[in-house]
Parts: structure tokens; C-alpha cells; sequence
């Protein structure tokens, strides 16, 4: 859609700028509600000795369990979130099919205080 104004605007044709201005705002909303997904959701975990290696759209991360803050599980939403010092993570309990698991494994590494 951005390119299309480009376009019009190269070849010299009518340009509403109204509308284009509100087509910009709709593409940035709609990139809003998306973005965060791929930043913070989470497609994997593979559990080892040391820590976390967390599988996210853009890359791999790798989290001790030093670094884990906490990890909430409402039974109210399908997510679940894993706070670490550096941020969190969105674990879509749906994707992720032995979560029931990997939160039984994950519960003994944290504090008391870090589950909820």
C-alpha cells in the first residue's frame, strides 16, 4: 500500500492525502499488534542441566535459571509468562505441547515466590 503512494506519486496522479495518512496509521496499528508476537512469543523450549534454550521467531535464546524472575500460568489465559531479568517471554500454552511437563520440571529449579 506505501508503494502504491510511491508510485502515484512518481507518475504525477492524484494523491488523496487524507487517505493515504490514514491507510499509514492502519498499517502501523496493525504492525503493532503483530510485532510483539514475534519479539516476545515464544515457539519452543528446550529444557537442559544449565538453563533454557527459548525459541522465538527471530532467535534462539539461551536463559540460566538464575535469570528466570517467574513464571505465571492464570488458568484464566492461554498464556503463560516467563519474566527473566533481561525481559519476558509469551508461552502460548496451545503451542507448546507438553507444557504441563515442562512446568513440572521448570518448578523445582525457582524460588517459591517465582511461580504463581
Amino acid at each position: 500500500m506505501p508503494m502504491s503512494f510511491v508510485e502515484r506519486a512518481q507518475l504525477h496522479q492524484h494523491i488523496d492525502l487524507g487517505s493515504e495518512l490514514f491507510l499509514l496509521l492502519f498499517i502501523v496499528g496493525i504492525n503493532a499488534l503483530i510485532l510483539p508476537s514475534a519479539f516476545f512469543e515464544v515457539n519452543g523450549i528446550i529444557f537442559s542441566n544449565d538453563g533454557l534454550k527459548i525459541e522465538t521467531m527471530l532467535l534462539p535464546v539461551k536463559v540460566k535459571f538464575d535469570d528466570i524472575v517467574s513464571l505465571t500460568a492464570p488458568n484464566y489465559l492461554v498464556w503463560a509468562v516467563l519474566r527473566t531479568k533481561r525481559g519476558f517471554y509469551l508461552i502460548n500454552r496451545r503451542d507448546i505441547t507438553n507444557f504441563n511437563e515442562l512446568y513440572g520440571l521448570l518448578a523445582p529449579k525457582l524460588p517459591s515466590e517465582a511461580l504463581e
